[in-house]
């Protein structure tokens, strides 16, 4: 459990502070609608990464 979640710590961690790159769309794609699009995907799942962090934070204390 532990080492879980030193590695989920450091997941969230890296996936907080990421760099905002430019994605080569086809020309036809809205570059800003699919912006929009991806900001909403990256934060469900930084959502539910932290959802996990928390869950064997409470695991982690039930246990020990």
């Amino acid at each position: 459990m532990r080492a879980e979640l030193a590695a989920r710590r450091a997941q969230a961690e890296r996936f907080h502070t990421r760099e905002v790159r430019e994605e080569p769309w086809l020309p036809s794609v809205n570059r800003a609608r699919m912006a929009q699009i991806l900001d909403h995907v990256h934060d469900y799942k930084g959502r539910t990464l932290d959802a996990h962090v928390r869950w064997l934070e409470e695991v982690l204390a039930e246990l020990t």
